[in-house]
């Protein structure tokens, strides 16, 4: 028996977004989540955290189990089976010990212990996990039991917010599992996003209880990096170095900036970044949005501009940027127009001078943005030469928009 982790619909409605891109069918969801969501870390199921899974299990990156999408074929052909963690609520071979009529009932292996925990036990209110009774959570919660939460979604409450909170969980004040795969307090402690390329996000919390937040990234080319920081209800402050001696530490030198309302362009190297709550230590969640391309990475080649060529394309909170490749074979008058959008949209242009198919920092040559509704334009002459078009957005916002190239 191999359980079937993906829920189609739980996807559907944590991830709007996708909805506002045309995606609403099971099989486009389907493919969404299986070719950019589970990379992205997006959330496809209220029972699993990937990341708790690969932290917890750390004999799984010894064998080769790296990335998300190699973690959830893990967890679904043998980690179920195996009776190993993968849920801040929820372990297995607890729940059966604890529920022994299942036993009564022929439900014998995990797979269809979980099975059953995911069809009934979370509606009835079953104990599942030695850190979590849910019926004693929304007795030691009253603002969670005033706001009309059921069993289902006091779980959905505790995987997502509770332990991270400290909120009480258990009888006697035991204490949830030690965060796995968090981010922790110091550098030496950070999430480690390994190598950055497309778009990583992160639903996390900082407050008067976790001062720090800090994630490690690297980049092994050249990028254009944004960062984005939204759902939160305080300030967060937010902070990007780079560790250029490789010490692991953050030194007094190696702070970059601590704005990100744009695109940055960043060397290859490793980096830190930290998240903070306010002076007051107020409580927050947020959402972090952690997104690099170089332009080897999803490039949209035009080829050689003789003409106009017209794209119609999308950027917004899974796809903050489309880099296009032109060439111009002769001295021109080049025009760039971009319209048709539902929110800000920046487009910047590069020249490729050193022909070394990236985009350096020297290399920018002008750049133009448009809101919602709007148009922005760029018209100069060009020599002939390799360029790149950059079409971002530095905010969760999604646009559609409509990009033309031409040679006038």
């Amino acid at each position: 028996m191999t359980v079937n982790l993906f829920d189609v619909n739980y996807y559907r409605g944590t991830n709007p977004d996708l909805r506002a891109a045309g995606l609403t069918t099971d099989t486009q969801l389907v493919d969404h989540f299986l070719r950019f969501g589970i990379n992205d870390g997006r959330p496809f199921s209220p029972f699993v955290n990937l990341d708790f899974y690969r932290a917890g299990n750390p004999d799984l990156a010894a064998g080769g189990v790296n990335s998300n999408l190699q973690a959830f074929y893990h967890l679904q052909s043998f980690g179920i089976a195996d009776g190993r963690r993968f849920s801040y609520g929820l372990n297995v071979p607890f729940y059966a010990a604890v529920n022994p009529d299942l036993a009564l009932a022929g439900i014998n292996n995990n797979e269809q212990r979980f099975e059953h925990f995911r069809a009934a036990g979370v509606n009835d209110g079953r104990v599942s996990a030695e850190n979590f009774n849910v019926r004693y959570y929304l007795d030691a919660n009253p603002d969670l039991r005033a706001a009309g939460l059921n069993f289902a979604q006091a779980f959905q409450h505790y995987v997502n917010y509770g332990f991270r909170e400290g909120r009480p969980a258990v009888p006697g004040g035991s204490t949830p599992p030690p965060p796995q795969g968090e981010p922790g307090n110091n550098p030496g402690a950070a999430f480690n996003v390994d190598v950055l390329t497309g778009t990583r996000n992160f639903n996390e919390f900082v407050g008067f209880n976790d001062r720090d937040d800090y994630y490690r990234f690297s980049l092994q080319l050249p990028s254009a990096f944004i960062l984005s920081l939204d759902s939160t209800t305080a300030r967060v402050d937010v902070d990007l170095y780079q560790d250029t001696n490789s010490n692991g530490q953050i030194d007094s030198n190696e702070y970059v900036t601590g704005s990100f309302t744009n695109s940055r362009s960043l060397g290859a190297g490793t980096y830190f970044v930290r998240l903070q709550p306010d002076s007051q230590g107020r409580n927050t969640n947020y959402s972090l949005g952690l997104t690099a391309n170089n332009t080897r990475d999803g490039l949209i080649d035009g080829g050689l501009l003789n003409g106009s060529r017209t794209f119609n394309e999308f950027v917004g909170r899974t796809d903050r940027e489309d880099f296009y490749r032109f060439v111009l074979g002769s001295p021109s008058n080049f025009r760039l127009t971009l319209n048709g959008t539902t929110a800000r949209v920046d487009v910047d242009l590069y020249a490729d001078t050193n022909g070394n198919g990236q985009i350096d920092s020297n290399e920018y040559v002008t750049g133009s943005f448009t809101n919602s509704g709007g148009t922005a334009s760029i018209s100069r002459s060009l020599g002939a030469d390799t360029y790149f078009v950059v079409v971002s957005t530095g905010s969760s916002s999604n646009s559609n928009y409509t990009l033309n190239l031409a040679t006038v």
